[in-house]
């Protein structure tokens, strides 16, 4: 019996140690719009609002004759994620990438 208390302390230890790890690593807070104009944006940074939410978006390169690349990012990334691509290929193309909302 002593022995079958001592297992179930072990597991619930471990199962509680296992919801804090979860908790720390997957629990966050949305960022205000505020925040998210002061933080990210720099000059090729533009917003615009789409069914009432603001959508940050950057539309960078030549603008005339070149091909049109659109980077979209996955969940939870942004549009940051593609900061080294968008610098080589908006030297010939124009970059057009933007934050998804969740």
């Amino acid at each position: 019996m002593k022995y079958l208390i001592k297992v179930l302390k072990s597991i619930l230890i471990v199962f509680i140690v296992f919801i804090v790890v979860v908790v720390l690593l997957f629990d966050h807070r949305d960022i205000s719009i505020i925040e998210l104009k002061v933080k990210y944006p720099n000059e090729a940074s533009s917003f615009i609002a789409v069914d009432g939410i603001q959508v940050h978006f950057r539309d960078e390169g030549s603008k005339v004759n070149s091909n049109i690349i659109v980077l979209i990012h996955g969940t939870p990334s942004s549009l940051q994620t593609f900061d080294v691509w968008a610098d080589s290929l908006k030297i010939t193309n124009r970059v057009i990438r933007m934050d998804l909302s969740a």
